[in-house]
């Protein structure tokens, strides 16, 4: 099973409400990981790997969540604390993944927090699901220095393969508090996705906003903000972001004879996914 199509799997085990068969199936499939059902009175804690805590548990005894990790592997480089205030939440977190310092809370139920194959995350890893159904899934190969990735209202943050996100960016879907119209009391801020396309580089304290959607191959510089599209291999600056140079993609080294050998690995990535 790929990593898109595990996604998607988990999108089905929410959607059928985690009725016992659908979640059989599902775990069935997972021969490689090790599940953890997280519950009250149970001895879960035996099989946490080391530098991973849980530190909050919902009341209900019979509230169950679950953490799934590689077999024989540890992603937590650090302490990683996970809390869990509803139930059927799944923290995933595929072989090669690593977490320097995390701090992943799901404040409802039915949440996913995803980390693809070799999802590396240095410095800090934060992660707060404030509303049921919510997910926050990071793409094989993508990288961060410390982010904090914000969800509620049921919506998501979902960023592609082989990103770059530096340090002290926040990612948000949702403004936490509504602004209505006094004449209508419609809500003008509604929540919306967060959709970050493969291959790109988000730079230096960075705000990604509601309804943001960064095409594959692009570039947002320091301190930007981000709140609408960006479109494919576009260099993107200021508060609003806003394109100043397009036809650019960008390259984790600075080793000059490897641009062309990156052209090629780009032309096979990026219709990889597309959201």
């Amino acid at each position: 099973m790929n990593y898109h199509q595990l996604s998607q799997e988990i999108f089905n085990l929410i959607e059928s409400n985690f009725s016992q068969s659908d979640r059989n199936t599902f775990l069935s499939q997972l021969d490689a990981y090790e599940i953890i059902c997280v519950k009250k009175n149970t001895a879960y804690e035996q099989q946490l790997p080391k530098n991973l805590s849980i530190n909050k548990l919902p009341q209900a005894n019979e509230a169950v969540n679950y953490i799934i990790i590689g077999k024989n592997y540890n992603p937590f480089l650090k302490k990683t604390a996970l809390e869990f205030h509803g139930s059927n939440n799944v923290f995933f977190a595929a072989n090669k993944s690593k977490i320097g310092v995390g701090d992943i809370r799901f404040y409802d139920s039915e949440g996913m927090v995803i980390l693809n194959e070799n999802s590396r995350h240095k410095n800090w890893f934060t992660v707060w699901m404030h509303s049921p159904r919510s997910c926050v899934y990071w793409g094989k190969d993508s990288t961060s220095s410390g982010v904090t990735c914000v969800t509620n209202d049921s919506k998501g943050i979902f960023v592609g393969d082989d990103c770059m996100i530096a340090a002290n960016t926040w990612m948000r879907c949702s403004d936490m508090h509504d602004i209505f119209d006094l004449d209508s009391l419609e809500v003008i801020n509604n929540a919306a996705d967060v959709l970050i396309e493969s291959h790109v580089w988000i730079a230096q304290e960075s705000l990604i906003l509601k309804g943001a959607k960064i095409k594959s191959g692009s570039i947002i510089g320091a301190r930007s903000l981000v709140t609408g599209e960006i479109p494919r291999f576009s260099l993107a600056t200021g508060s609003p972001a806003k394109v100043i140079k397009q036809n650019v993609s960008w390259h984790r080294t600075k080793v000059e004879n490897e641009r062309q050998d990156e052209l090629e690995r780009l032309h096979k990535l990026l219709p990889i996914q597309c959201f």
